[in-house]
């Protein structure tokens, strides 16, 4: 009886490991699990993944409302309400965004913890650290721990009855043999599974850091972000080290890190912060943003046999888009499958 109910549910294909895949795969369990098998396929699993080394910060970042966005921001409040926040690696800490010249108060305000706009003047009577800004937003934002969040959605897939397999998938048509539909998140690897060369590689450079006891004791994010040009700065504090960036650099494949950069990174920080003086560098890395002109989030029925959605093309908003993605992928599953009499 246990075999029939296996052979009898839909066969469904998650490519790809990082924070979309997982989240569409376990979103997809606890939606319709008992009529359908999940198998996320991968060539490498975390934390060989680019989602390892994201910095996690979660906030409004859009200049219009983005329904992504404000859905996962309710997913980590659920989180937080039922005591899953801490095993899952999810905090909520002050947050400091720097401005070159004075800001009217955006749309997302009244969806944060204790937002408020301080003036240089404001700021500096807070103790933040002078520079050359006229505008500090100020609140509490979500930072998730990559290397806490990902084997916590890992375990969570498999305690749902998820499975993994390991391998690289060359063609979507190769996988019509064992599966009824694929879920295509293979980020930047979309240029090739998927033939789109809107797809383009953003570098990022990151420096963790063990910082003084007294920032420890008191986390902080800061971010300075002058939208020109190929850097931002960014402090985004982990539970055991604290992450120093960055930059965006279009186009660049490389992911050996730069140690000139990595100095440049470090005295960018330095002066936002003064506090992280005496930090000691213990690690650095370069990931590849997986960068599009809009995400990528569609059902393609091209293939005969297997139809397939897209989910990709995140650039730097992997965390904060990722369960609103896994809930529109949902509904697009759904969809498709009860259309072929699947579901």
């Amino acid at each position: 009886l246990v075999l029939d109910i296996v052979m009898s549910k839909v066969k469904i294909a998650v490519i790809g490991a990082g924070v979309i895949g997982l989240s569409v795969a376990v979103r997809l369990l606890e939606s319709c699990g008992n009529l359908a098998a999940i198998t996320v396929i991968a060539e490498r699993f975390h934390p060989n993944i680019t989602s390892n080394g994201a910095g996690g910060l979660v906030y409004p970042d859009s200049a219009a409302e983005d329904d992504r966005l404000l859905a996962t921001m309710e997913y980590l409040r659920g989180l937080r309400s039922s005591g899953l926040a801490d095993e899952a690696g999810v905090s909520l800490v002050p947050n400091f965004q720097y401005f070159l010249t004075p800001q009217e108060r955006p749309w997302w305000a009244e969806i944060v913890p204790e937002f408020e706009i301080l003036t240089r003047a404001e700021a500096l009577r807070r103790g933040l650290s002078p520079g050359a800004y006229e505008a500090v937003f100020s609140f509490k934002a979500y930072v998730m721990e990559p290397k806490k969040y990902l084997p916590w959605l890992t375990s969570k897939f498999q305690r749902l009855g998820g499975n993994f397999e390991q391998r690289r998938v060359a063609t979507l048509q190769e996988l019509q043999v064992d599966y009824q539909l694929a879920v295509n998140c293979t980020g930047l690897g979309a240029r090739d599974l998927a033939g789109d060369r809107d797809l383009h590689p953003v570098r990022g450079q990151i420096v963790a850091v063990r910082v003084p006891l007294s920032f420890r004791e008191h986390p902080e994010v800061h971010t300075w972000d002058p939208e020109e040009g190929d850097r931002l700065t960014y402090i985004i504090p982990h539970s055991e080290v604290t992450l120093l960036g960055g930059t965006r650099n279009h186009g660049d494949w490389s992911q050996v890190p730069d140690p000139q950069m990595t100095d440049h990174i470090y005295k960018e920080c330095l002066r936002l912060v003064p506090a992280l003086e005496g930090s000691e560098i213990v690690d650095t890395w370069a990931c590849l943003r997986p960068v599009r002109s809009a995400v990528r989030l569609e059902l393609e029925s091209a293939f005969s046999c297997l139809p397939v959605v897209h989910c990709y093309g995140h650039g730097g908003r992997g965390y904060i888009l990722h369960w609103g993605c896994a809930l529109e992928v949902q509904k697009l599953v759904e969809t498709c499958l009860k259309e072929k009499g699947l579901l």
